[in-house]
């Protein structure tokens, strides 16, 4: 019997210590993700409910830079108001995940596959996250494509127009191109019911989250960059904020978690320092002279600071520093490929600008925007122009063509 006992004993812990890990694991991701006036109310929330964790900071109003778009209702306030309405079960956390991975459009910044690889949760969670989120509005948001976007616009109407036109978000190409015969052959639409259709296809907004802000009404700095003499000196700014475990045997789950917190937190800011002392190390005329922007990825800085380059990522998403008076975001820091004389904000501008004066009729190639730019001195992948022009929410050549026609005014 005792055999038998000590058998089933040994599984049973091995699967303790590994949910135990995966735990620690999450929470440290999640600290790490977290830009600073997310973590500010993270901890104040922990703070709140454990009381071996003291707790004493407040914002400090000369940190705090607002952005432009302050009188934009927030898009994560506007979806989780009315998810709070709903009777409806959900995960904040999911949720978040899921609104971090949109563009200013409300699309998708990365494909499918990227969205569940980098997600600390399940495929069925996912799927069922996205479903609810999708049901709110505006509607369109967290789409894939284009057509995604309509048709979920459609499938959420009421109008009866709206079943036609979920049919012709399949041929948006022919819509554009008056290719209507061919629409009828395959669909047995009469011309009067696409004509119907087509009008309710030009009333939806092929840009559901433009009108809202995504990014937090206030930027707080991670770190401080300055010059001293030919070196570069970094240093986390401090913003009052101080957390104390009180030595108590009796509370040993809530001095776990607090010790824990702690760890993450430490861990959090070794990893930045790790990351700005490198990209200071490569981008070092940048500081010094003002000199231009060297290449630099995220491969590089994970090769050097013996990280995952998925942990890089997550460190400099929604962070800036404060260098000379002002606030960078650290990933204008990062030249992803190519050698570049400009950095990534400056080449979307440029490829920006060479659209907006193209003959409308003979729409650019990213063959021929590759080529423009090498004129400028810029030197790019035609993959790469491929990659700035979709993060502007440009269409391509012949997408800009049919955006023309679809969306012009009678």
């Amino acid at each position: 019997m005792k055999n038998n006992m000590r058998i089933q004993l040994v599984p049973n812990l091995k699967l303790e210590q590994k949910q135990k890990y995966n735990s620690t694991q999450e929470k440290y991701l999640k600290i790490l993700s977290s830009s600073y006036e997310e973590l500010h109310q993270y901890i104040l929330d922990k703070a709140s409910t454990n009381p071996l964790i003291e707790y004493n900071s407040s914002l400090d109003p000369d940190l705090l830079l607002e952005f432009d778009d302050y009188s934009k209702p927030q898009l994560r306030d506007v979806l989780f108001e009315q998810l709070h309405l709903s009777n409806e079960k959900y995960d904040e956390d999911v949720c978040d995940y899921l609104i971090s991975c949109l563009d200013s459009n409300g699309y998708f910044k990365y494909s499918k596959d990227e969205v569940i690889k980098e997600s600390l949760w399940g495929l069925d969670s996912l799927k069922y996250h996205l479903k609810l989120l999708r049901k709110l509005e505006p509607y369109g948001l967290f789409s894939f494509s284009l057509k995604e976007c309509l048709s979920i616009q459609c499938l959420m109407s009421e109008k009866a127009e709206s079943e036609t036109g979920l049919i012709l978000c399949d041929y948006l190409e022919e819509l554009a191109t008056q290719h209507y015969h061919a629409i009828i052959e395959k669909t047995e639409l009469t011309q009067e019911e696409i004509d119907e259709g087509f009008d309710f296809i030009k009333t939806l907004n092929p840009k559901p989250a433009a009108n809202y802000a995504q990014e937090s009404t206030f930027l707080i700095p991670e770190c401080k960059v300055s010059v001293e003499g030919e070196n570069l000196q970094v240093e986390l700014l401090k913003f009052d904020l101080s957390i104390t475990v009180i030595d108590d045997d009796s509370l040993k789950k809530q001095r776990k978690e607090a010790e824990t917190l702690l760890s993450a937190l430490q861990k959090r800011n070794m990893t930045l320092l790790q990351i700005m002392n490198e990209i200071c190390h490569v981008q070092k005329d940048f500081f010094i002279h003002h000199g231009e922007l060297k290449h630099l990825t995220l491969e590089m800085v994970a090769e050097k600071c013996g990280l995952a380059i998925s942990t890089i990522s997550r460190a400099i998403t929604h962070k800036s520093f404060e260098f000379n008076n002002q606030y960078y975001s650290i990933k204008e820091m990062f030249i992803h490929s190519g050698t570049f004389i400009k950095n990534d904000k400056a080449i979307k501008k440029e490829i920006t600008q060479i659209i907006e004066k193209e003959n409308k009729l003979k729409p650019y190639s990213d063959e021929k925007i590759r080529k423009l730019l090498e004129e400028k001195d810029i030197y790019i992948s035609r993959r790469t122009v491929t990659k700035y022009r979709e993060e502007c929410f440009i269409y391509n050549s012949r997408q800009r063509k049919i955006e023309k026609i679809l969306w012009e005014e009678k």
